[in-house]
């Protein structure tokens, strides 16, 4: 048996301005000249979500004069997935394991905070009854390998040394430690 929802533009805009209305958090929805420009990403702040502009197309597509940086299949489910993630970092960073205190960090790396906070977010829309479709969470995750750093200088790297079929190590940057 295969189970439907439709969601159409007012219906997504309602429950993002819902749940943002609910936990005190402003949404502000920019245009592609706003933030860092362009389009199919979102911000935050905090207290605050910025949502660019979605639309559909490839990875190198020109729309409004601005190439787009990733491939976009299904804009308007990108977008609800985005305020998800960014709501995530708003009001569910505390819930990731092992989450430091005053750090966008859970003694991991950055790609792998921000997969917490992907999947926290992800968490938080199916109690709400909201699903997403994997290609859509497939989007996601090529938007957060962004975050991939193999750079020992950036202080956010979990790498693998020594690989061979017989084992490796991991090598992580435990700044947190000194803390």
């Amino acid at each position: 048996m295969v189970v439907e929802k439709r969601y159409d533009r007012k219906t997504v805009y309602r429950i993002m301005e819902g749940v943002a209305k609910e936990f005190g958090i402003k949404l502000v929805f920019m245009n592609s000249k706003e933030g860092r420009g362009g389009f199919n990403y979102g911000g935050n702040s905090g207290d605050s979500i910025m949502i660019a502009p979605f639309k559909e197309g490839k990875k190198g597509d020109v729309v409004e004069g601005i190439p787009l940086d990733a491939d976009c299949e299904n804009p308007l489910e990108c977008m609800l997935l985005t305020f998800f993630h960014e709501f995530a970092h708003c009001r569910l960073s505390d819930s990731v394991p092992n989450s430091i205190k005053g750090y966008s960090s859970n003694g991991t790396s950055r790609f792998q905070y921000e997969l917490w906070i992907t999947m926290n977010g992800i968490s938080f829309a199916l109690k709400r009854g909201i699903v997403f479709s994997d290609s859509t969470i497939g989007w996601m995750l090529q938007e957060s390998k962004t975050y991939i750093s193999t750079d020992e200088d950036a202080h956010d790297f979990v790498i693998a040394r020594e690989v061979s079929e017989e084992g490796y190590t991991t090598a992580i940057d435990a700044w947190w430690k000194g803390k």
